[in-house]
């Protein structure tokens, strides 16, 4: 049987030869080719008057290339027919020198168009900044400390377009958030500038109970209080209500922004404790963890989990003797640091009854929840105990802070500095050269604060928060149109550092934007080599990959959390996000195959994550004490054919679940979309999901199955559902299963199939294995999302000469990720408007 995916990729090589000159017989004149006789002969049942599978319909298609809608869609049906996907397997195949006649034809014709409309593409919109670039933006040009402030509360949402938070047409600026940015300006340029001299630390000494206000609110542990003073216990993990201890005496946080020294005493208690690790959630060969996380009474109660915390600092604890442990931690002004258990028992308040219920007799307790401190003593559940607190601070690595230096140099501010502060900090800000106009109108602006009685500094503080509201500032690539349409050194510099920093240009590129050097591809290639080094990039690995593979959309629908205790036990949100992300950035700086997203034969895994993969423990911890660990991960090898690559993670099974079950249906389409870059439209009007008759049905098979019996539904759903039936091997958190369960009755699952194409598999590892024959295709996919990302626009159909030369340029000489990023830094779609 002819492998009918692999002629037409053939084909695709042969006619790619014809592109570049190479002569070739099956290259015939226009009038020698019966496009219409070709499509009635093989695409008209399907798509033509009486049928239109997929929305398209080939027999009145426009063969006027100018027009762009009919140019996509030629370039559609050229796509289908190199991919292999059409004719579809169950219908007659065409001739194959007729097919290489009809692929040449349309090629060339597609060509001659894009050739005589090369200058039709389209412009980048006036692009604000979202709201992660602005906050990334503020960081780098004040220098602060990002962690504990964030502006940008209460700005609305960014708009998505196909997955992007970036694109110009949907960044809208309304005027509830032009006033929203108002706000944000004065309390930037308000926490940027000090006033008088630099504090001296003091130090403050705490001894337990360190915090008095939850155990009255909770009525918990009022008997420690009363038996010993000389330690605290925390009993529970911080997913628990009350999973953290604010410290009381700094109930008002520290004083000033600053760095500050704690020393901590303590120890972990009953770490090999005697329960099943499915009933107490913790790894008993895993030390015991204390960590500092950051609150504040601004934002809610100090006890409960904030909108705005970060951990500043965590602490292996040694087991049942106290010592004491220090770090240096950054604080804003009204925080502190709240102690918290992050790897302690979850569900803690049921968890004296389940021990009472499953170890009858074992513990001679009365199950009383007022004295919850002997309940703990009694059943000798994992705890941590701590018996000092020290906090000494602030201390400062230079007065004035980067903030106040950012805006008036090494100088003090006089009044007849005012012209000469505001256009070097404007300058910086808009990342380019300020104009005269725009110097004049911020002069005016602080002219006319002084003449209605504000003092000097005030008026200031009022023309530097002007800057942060205006264009210059919220958007980029301003520059001045050229016939040409490309753009100067200076919006090259900020488009190249929006791409890979997601924050604005440093010093260096600006430097040599002012020096005209950015115009020069080798520079501009040296320049990007240099900031993907910079600890920065890893925002480009974090957000594009958030972005391409939907990882934004982690955490809205929260896995069952009596069927995945453990997800939220070992944090397997945040560990599962941090895998495809150093995943990622592996690649990335060691310019490694593309094909590795597809399968690969390492990942990078904490302890929970390899936990969850089942991977050998012992192994890890060998690789834990060879590496430098990142955060607790460490790059391991995998054995299971099943886990390598992007369809293994994580981080994409549970996205791609519903918290509850799984869908073939969904993650389906997430792999044509995502990995193969095809689209997947919503059901046709009037059909609901799954709604078919369904009686009679066992699995989520038979129940599909039925669904195809429907027509409209059947030609999108044989594309989708083989793929997704092989990763049901994979429950809705990205755990290995061999059977679903449903109540006391299980059945085995079916990961077999046939893909559209005709090639049959067996399971995920087979379905990998045919997508690695495949690059072209996935390459495609990956570069029209990154560029897309890069330029901050959807990609029309005048870009496709582009994309493929960049396509071509990857997978024949190739190149790794690294290399297409220094390609798409040189392509004529990034370095026009």
């Amino acid at each position: 049987m002819m492998n009918w995916p692999l002629v037409c990729r053939s084909l695709t090589s042969l006619l790619a030869c014809c592109a570049v000159g190479v002569v070739c017989p099956a290259r015939l004149q226009s009038d020698e080719i019966d496009l219409n006789r070709f499509f009635a002969d093989h695409c008209v049942k399907c798509h033509g008057a009486v049928k239109q599978e997929a929305d398209r319909r080939l027999d009145t298609l426009s063969f006027d290339l100018s027009d762009n809608n009919a140019l996509a869609n030629w370039q559609d049906v050229l796509d289908q027919l190199n991919l292999g996907d059409m004719p579809p397997p169950t219908e007659p195949r065409p001739d194959i020198v007729k097919l290489s006649s009809v692929l040449a034809e349309i090629t060339n014709r597609i060509e001659q168009a894009q050739s005589a409309d090369r200058d039709r593409r389209t412009e980048t919109s006036l692009r604000r900044l979202n709201r992660r670039e602005y906050l990334n933006t503020i960081r780098d040009l004040f220098g602060f400390d990002m962690t504990m402030f964030d502006p940008t509360i209460g700005f609305p949402d960014d708009a998505i377009e196909s997955g992007f938070d970036n694109q110009g047409e949907t960044l809208v600026t309304s005027s509830y958030l032009l006033e929203k940015y108002l706000d944000a300006a004065e309390k930037i340029i308000d926490k940027a500038i000090v006033v008088g001299s630099q504090p001296q630390p003091s130090l403050v000494r705490m001894r337990p109970p360190f915090d008095r206000t939850t155990n009255a609110h909770s009525g918990w542990v009022t008997q420690e209080r009363r038996e010993t003073n000389e330690f605290q216990s925390i009993f529970q993990g911080t997913k628990e209500r009350f999973g953290y201890r604010p410290l009381d005496d700094m109930a008002e946080g520290v004083p000033v922004d600053g760095f500050y020294e704690v020393r901590i005493k303590a120890c972990g208690l009953h770490r090999k404790h005697a329960y099943p690790i499915e009933l107490i959630g913790t790894d008993v060969e895993e030390p015991i963890r204390l960590a500092l996380t950051s609150g504040s009474q601004a934002f809610g109660t100090l006890h409960l989990r904030q909108s705005i915390e970060s951990t500043l600092a965590e602490f292996n604890l040694p087991d049942n003797e106290p010592s004491w442990m220090e770090t240096r931690i950054w604080l804003d002004q009204g925080f502190q640091p709240r102690l918290t258990y992050p790897n302690g028992p979850y569900f803690f308040k049921s968890l004296p009854h389940v021990i009472h219920r499953k170890f009858p007799g074992k513990f001679p307790i009365k199950l009383v929840y007022s004295n919850w401190w002997e309940v703990c003593q009694n059943i000798k559940t994992p705890q941590i105990r701590v018996y000092e607190v020290e906090l000494e601070g602030p201390f400062f690595d230079q007065w004035p802070p980067l903030s106040h230096v950012a805006i008036f140099g090494d100088r003090p501010f006089s009044e007849d500095r005012t012209a000469e502060i505001i256009e070097r900090f404007a300058s910086r800000a808009f990342r380019r050269p300020l104009r005269q106009h725009e110097l004049d109108s911020l002069l005016n602006l602080v002219q006319l604060r002084r003449e209605s009685g504000e003092d000097p500094l005030a008026a200031l503080k009022s023309g530097l928060a002007a800057v942060l509201c205006s264009p210059g500032f919220l958007y980029l690539e301003d520059s001045p149109k050229t016939a040409s349409n490309k753009l100067d050194d200076f919006a090259v510099a900020s488009r190249l550092s929006y791409f890979l920093w997601s924050s604005m240009p440093d010093q260096e590129l600006l430097d040599l934007a002012k020096q005209g050097q950015l115009s020069d591809p080798l520079e501009l290639q040296a320049q990007t080599r240099r900031m993907l080094q910079d600890s920065k990039a890893t925002s480009f690995s974090a957000d594009f990959a958030d972005r391409w593979l939907t990882l934004y959309k982690l955490g809205e629908m929260p896995p069952d959390s009596n069927a995945f205790q453990h997800y939220y036990v070992g944090e397997l949100e945040t560990a599962m996000r941090q895998e495809t992300h150093l995943f990622f950035g592996h690649l990335l700086a060691n310019n490694m195959d593309i094909l590795n997203f597809i399968d690969s034969d390492f990942t990078f895994v904490n302890r929970p994550l390899a936990h969850h993969y089942q991977f050998d423990i012992e192994a890890f911890d060998r690789h834990f004490a060879q590496q430098t660990p990142s955060n607790g991960f460490v790059k391991m090898p995998i054995t299971d054919a099943k886990r390598g690559g992007l369809l293994g993670q994580a981080s994409i099974l549970t996205v791609t679940a519903n918290g509850i079950d799984t869908s073939p249906v969904i993650r389906g389409a997430w792999v044509l979309e995502k990995i193969l870059g095809a689209s997947t439209p919503p059901p046709p009007e009037g059909i609901e999901p799954l709604e078919p008759d369904t009686r009679g049905s066992v699995s989520i098979r038979d129940q599909l199955e039925k669904h195809r019996d429907v027509p409209t539904c059947a030609q999108c759903h044989r594309k989708i559902d083989p793929i997704g039936f092989a990763l049901e091997s994979f429950d809705a958190i990205g755990g290995q299963r061999s059977h679903y369960a449903s109540g006391k009755t299980t059945l085995k699952i079916d990961t077999s199939g046939q893909l559209p194409t005709g090639e049959p598999f067996n399971d995920i590892a087979d379905v990998k294995t045919i997508l690695l024959t495949r690059k072209r295709q996935f390459a495609h996919c990956l570069v029209e999302k990154m560029v897309s990302y890069s330029i901050g626009r959807p990609l029309t159909i005048h870009d496709r000469p582009d994309v493929d030369r960049l396509v071509d340029r990857l997978t024949k000489q190739n190149g790794g990720l690294q290399d297409l990023v220094l390609s798409i830094v040189t392509c004529d779609p990034f370095l026009s408007r």
